[in-house]
């Protein structure tokens, strides 16, 4: 008689190998965009609590601790941060690793005695092992105001170590930025390694003006270091002036936000490295005229640009870009064009002043969430446009060099007929089909095909011209791409 062994529930756990685990874990403590900030380091603590061996697998994986949070919190007499003990816990965890470090604050809180700062000059005497650092200086404010109300002198600032390892430092904007940014200075006494500077804040009251540069000036922050500028809060022309100005290293900038513009005050910034700009967000105004994220592009320079992405909620200005390309005579070879309130006529007019282009991306991010977004649709205009040849030049009309297209499937105003793909064809061939030239056409959202067959048109035409060559990607690749491939001839 066969004996039967029977294996228990867990079987397949119990043999997982210890680094598949450590992987896994890993994961884990990496936090989800829509999860609270430390919700990472807590699942991993959780996770540590489940059986010995899932804790020996934490105890010796420092890299699982190291996105330390120190967040306000309400509650209690005042609210207050986390206990001392349990920062210091997660700090031996993470061994002598560089960390992501961050305090913050839904507003500023309020200390009252040593035991409502103890975690927080932990967390300051540790920043030195940050390699990201996120701060709000409403926390910092408080701080100060602690130190003063109560007399107390700080051991804390005077030694604090320079961040040798820091390469992104992010803050959050608020309108005090002469107290909390010199609590940070000796941080950066030295920080060979910063190259990243960021303002974050989505709200009005969380902006940054000229006062912010000032400051960091005044503690002889390294501005020449910094190579990537993000900004996720508003900043007025004067503000972003200022900053700009003192960033003569600057090679990329993300700008949110900007607000009230003046033509006729805005100072020209001119920044000598900067290849890559990107104008994001929503444009807003605090007096009666019509707001526009195009409108800053009038006051900066950049002779190096060669990347301009143009993705907000606002208007196009044929004006401020007329003269944004005569201050930078750059030539900018890609571009991703996505403002809500530009029309067909408008994105042709931009590109006819780009004739170096080399890529173009027309996929709507932000046009997606407004209402009857005028540059949401790739229309018959646009095509025939992209299409009409100069005999006399032996080239295109509209961008020459162009060797790349990227398009949303579903924003092609009419998927009935084959002019979009007669459009791609034409300029394919005329490339060398990849032989002499080259030539590549990447569709996105083709999984919003539609129901009616004959919307299918230009995507069957398309894939067709892959087949016969041409250097075509569709995204995602679905069910109906499969079945029309297993058809073609």
């Amino acid at each position: 008689m066969v004996r039967k062994t029977k294996l228990s529930i867990n079987w397949v756990i119990r043999f997982v190998p210890y680094d598949v685990w450590r992987q896994i874990f890993y994961l884990i403590s990496e936090p989800s965009g829509d999860a609270t900030r430390d919700a990472g380091l807590l699942d991993v603590l959780r996770t540590s609590h489940v059986c010995s061996s899932w804790r020996n697998v934490t105890d010796n994986a420092p890299e699982l601790w190291t996105n330390v949070v120190l967040e306000y919190a309400y509650g209690g007499r005042n609210g207050g941060f986390p206990n001392v003990e349990f920062l210091s816990f997660i700090l031996s965890k993470s061994g002598d690793l560089p960390l992501t470090m961050e305090v913050a604050a839904p507003k500023e809180p309020t200390f009252c005695g040593p035991e409502d700062v103890e975690a927080l000059e932990l967390f300051l005497q540790n920043m030195h092992r940050s390699r990201i650092l996120k701060v709000d200086l409403d926390v910092l404010n408080a701080f100060d105001a602690y130190l003063e109300d109560f007399l107390v002198d700080s051991s804390v600032l005077r030694q604090m170590k320079p961040g040798l390892l820091l390469k992104k430092l992010e803050i959050h904007a608020r309108y005090e930025p002469e107290i909390g940014i010199p609590i940070l200075a000796g941080l950066w006494r030295p920080a060979p390694s910063v190259q990243t500077l960021a303002f974050c804040g989505p709200y009005p009251h969380e902006f940054i003006g000229s006062a912010h540069t000032y400051w960091m000036q005044e503690v002889k922050f390294p501005f020449q270091q910094i190579t990537s500028l993000e900004l996720t809060c508003p900043i007025n022309h004067e503000g972003l002036y200022a900053l700009l100005s003192a960033l003569p290293s600057l090679q990329n900038a993300t700008l949110n936000y900007v607000y009230d513009v003046d033509d006729e005050e805005c100072q020209l910034a001119t920044v000598p490295e900067l290849h890559t700009l990107s104008l994001a967000g929503r444009s807003y105004t605090l007096s009666e005229d019509d707001p526009s994220m195009m409108e800053i592009l009038g006051c900066i320079s950049s002779p190096a640009l060669t990347t301009l992405r143009l993705s907000f909620v606002g208007e196009w200005s044929p004006t401020s870009f007329q003269t944004f390309l005569e201050n930078s005579t750059s030539q900018i070879k890609s571009l991703h064009f996505d403002i809500t309130e530009a029309n067909e006529d408008d994105r042709i007019d931009c590109l006819a002043l780009l004739p170096t282009l080399r890529t173009l991306d027309l996929t709507s991010e932000v046009a997606r969430t407004v209402e009857d977004a005028e540059s949401y649709m790739v229309g018959e205009d646009f095509v025939d446009a992209m299409q009409e040849w100069d005999d006399s030049q032996n080239q295109f009309v509209l961008c020459p060099l162009l060797e790349k297209l990227t398009i949303d499937y579903d924003t092609l105003a009419d998927t009935s007929t084959t002019a979009f793909a007669d459009m791609i064809e034409d300029r394919w061939c005329r490339s060398g089909k990849g032989k002499q030239g080259k030539f590549e056409l990447v569709i996105k959202r083709a999984g919003h095909l539609g129901d009616d067959p004959e919307s299918h048109s230009e995507m069957i035409r398309l894939l067709l011209l892959k087949k016969a060559g041409l250097n075509l990607t569709v995204e995602p690749m679905t069910w109906l791409e499969k079945l029309i491939m297993r058809k073609l001839p």
